[in-house]
């Protein structure tokens, strides 16, 4: 893919017509599915004004394709950008399939593909972190589609002189907070607070003590399937366990199943 696309105004107005609108990233950009493997975000679209300053919406390329040759999976960073006309106006990646992970209801979840899609999600955290890629606003930009995770919206992601070890503690931490918030919060936290391990495991999160998800989504696998008797496959095995949380403090919109 070439890292740089020149097109005219009314050839960029033809291309959004052919594409399909998906989104919007905050009030950053506007996202469209250009049908092809690839989203496109516009970061000049005229709406953008009620939320920023023309000032605000000028990027650098150098800027936006500073990881284009960054190789991992699970991070969705831009490939190429648009100019239309004179001005730099979009970046464009790989699209990421799935729902944000606060959108999709938890009992939907398989445990097994749940705890393999951390693992390479961990792997693919410790690369950037082994080329000094410190995470920006990584909260509620992690898709799931119920194989892999996905993080999205990295256009303000930068280079750190940290320690290794201090940027993969920073990059991974949100990603285990969102996580196991996802698959607690809404229908078994009264279990995980009446049981001791599990309970202080989870209440690790509010120190910043929580490092280990992989072991966590374990132990709490294993204390359902004790509990129901049963083995515990997909979360909505799990009914024995479950009591709806009234009292939500987490942004939770369970909308999306995942499929099985």
């Amino acid at each position: 893919m070439d890292k740089i696309t020149r097109l005219s105004r009314n050839e960029f107005n033809n291309l959004l017509r052919k594409a399909k609108r998906i989104g919007e990233a905050s009030s950053e950009s506007i996202i469209y599915d250009l049908r092809n493997g690839l989203i496109l975000k516009d970061l000049m679209d005229e709406s953008l004004l009620y939320f920023k300053s023309p000032e605000e919406m000028i990027y650098k390329e150098e800027d936006l394709l500073r990881f284009s040759d960054v190789d991992v999976k699970s991070y969705y960073f831009t490939e190429s950008v648009m100019y239309v006309d004179d001005d730099l106006r979009c970046s464009i990646m790989r699209k990421c399939n799935g729902y944000i992970v606060n959108y999709i209801d938890p009992l939907s979840v398989t445990l097994s593909l749940l705890l393999k899609a951390i693992n390479n999600f961990t792997e693919d955290t410790k690369e950037i972190s082994k080329q000094h890629i410190l995470g920006y606003d990584m909260l509620s930009n992690f898709m799931f589609d119920g194989v892999k995770f996905g993080a999205i919206d990295t256009i303000h992601y930068s280079f750190s002189d940290k320690d290794e070890n201090k940027i993969f503690n920073h990059n991974i931490s949100y990603f285990n907070e969102e996580v196991a918030r996802f698959i607690t919060e809404l229908y078994f936290k009264d279990f995980v607070i009446q049981d001791k391990e599990l309970n202080e495991m989870y209440n690790s999160i509010e120190t910043s003590e929580f490092k280990d998800l992989k072991n966590y989504v374990k132990t709490f696998a294993k204390k359902l399937s004790e509990y129901c008797d049963k083995e515990i496959i997909y979360l909505s095995d799990a009914t024995k366990a479950t009591t709806e949380n009234k009292n939500m403090i987490y942004p939770y919109c369970p909308v999306y199943k995942l499929k099985k």
